[in-house]
């Protein structure tokens, strides 16, 4: 997945709450609430136009009533520091209260094709909302401010709410701070041109999603926690300046690799010596199927095997698809580059019936004989093992062999 893909997908989901809201504007003047409230014009039909008119109102009305709500809402004092953020922040179901005397101050459609609607209301209307006391309902403070991540973050760590409800199962934040199985490859390291993300036009859900994304690309990722500092989130900030990529035991390898040119993925394996902790997974997956459909082939197209199996570590991780990345990079007589899959499919699977035998074999081809035979004697421990491993195991222990006479 390219990178500037990944960043479409976070533009996006940040536009979701700006198009729903269409920018609406409240202004105080004197006694009076001047709001404005916008509706899509959609289509150039007059009744579409009046249509469009009527839901713009609707969204001046809508405006006020969440902003009389937040005005009267009540926070723990703990909050004071983001008060305002937060009360405007909060999204408010339900909300009752009558709206009298408002006027239509104006109605035009737009040259951007929106329809526009400003309300002149009187400011004792306020008095008709209720006030929502936030001080012992958390968990309504907290839920309500699913819109912004980063600030819902925040404000769970400053009421020691329990933020690991705000994670999805599958999240890698969560995962690396509790050290547990990574359940898939962070997109990121499977993007070849990281170019300059620029992390200081995000929106705070936006570098609360990108901090997901980018975990385990240090110098992205210490940009980002230095951009939620500098916004005045330092809770959070401190608790992702924290997060580090769970490991298990590294496996016996010591390769070095030039990384330069390749997908981040490679210089992390190499970092961390190819133990990076993932949960092996037998779940379908339509990228793994292609991959082990393409090495099936007569001639198996590797390019196209290495792309299917890096493709489908977004989704899900296993040591097959390891092993096969691995071997891809075997038919290139790219020895170290093996390895570290090779390595990676033994961590995550110790008992895997092929990536011994393979380590094996890159390991004779880089003339560490050492090395070689270890990895030929722990495929052959594993009984019964394939008749290919076997095979494989007892021809490199066998050069071995020539090769001390």
């Amino acid at each position: 997945m390219r990178i500037s893909n990944i960043f479409e997908v976070i533009a996006a989901t940040g536009l979701c709450c700006l198009c729903n809201r269409l920018c609406g504007e409240i202004i105080r003047d004197g006694g009076f609430y001047y709001v404005t409230g916008y509706a899509q014009v959609r289509s150039q039909s007059d009744a579409s136009k009046e249509n469009a008119l009527t839901r713009a109102e609707l969204s001046a009305q809508e405006e006020f009533a969440k902003f009389a709500v937040s005005e009267k809402a009540i926070l723990p004092n703990e909050l004071a520091p983001l008060s305002g953020k937060i009360k405007y922040s909060v999204f408010y179901e339900h909300i009752s209260g009558a709206i009298n005397n408002a006027k239509i101050i104006r109605t035009v459609i737009l040259k951007d094709g929106r329809a526009c609607c400003v309300l002149q209301i009187p400011q004792k209307n306020i008095e008709n909302f209720p006030v929502i006391d936030f001080t012992k309902d958390h968990k309504r403070l907290i839920a309500g401010l699913a819109r912004n991540k980063l600030l819902q973050l925040e404000t769970a760590l400053i009421l020691k709410y329990p933020e690991g409800e705000l994670f999805p199962e599958n999240s890698k934040i969560q995962c690396c701070r509790k050290r547990l199985p990574l359940k898939s490859v962070p997109e990121s390291w499977l993007a070849k041109d990281m170019g300059n993300i620029p992390v200081e036009k995000f929106n705070d859900s936006e570098l609360c999603l990108a901090a997901e994304m980018f975990v385990g690309i240090d110098e992205t990722f210490k940009r980002l926690v230095g951009e939620i500092s500098r916004r005045g989130y330092p809770l959070s900030a401190s608790m992702l300046s924290g997060i580090k990529i769970p490991v298990s035991a590294p496996v016996k390898i010591d390769v070095s690799v030039n990384a330069d040119g390749e997908i981040p993925l490679v210089k992390i394996l190499s970092q961390k010596k190819s133990s990076i902790s993932f949960e092996n997974s037998a779940e379908k997956n339509d990228s793994a199927d292609n991959a082990l459909s393409e090495f099936s082939n007569p001639k198996p197209d590797f390019k196209k095997v290495r792309e299917y199996a890096l493709t489908s570590l977004a989704e899900s991780v296993s040591d097959t698809m390891f092993n096969l990345i691995g071997r891809t990079y075997e038919e290139e007589k790219k020895w170290s580059h093996a390895i570290l899959f090779y390595a990676q499919a033994v961590s995550i699977n110790e008992d895997t019936p092929y990536a011994k035998a393979n380590l094996a074999k890159c390991f004779y081809e880089l003339k560490n004989y050492d090395m070689a035979a270890y990895w030929a004697n722990r495929a052959l421990e594993r009984q019964p093992g394939t008749e290919w491993t076997v095979q494989r195991a007892k021809e490199i222990l066998n050069l071995i062999k020539d090769e001390d006479k």
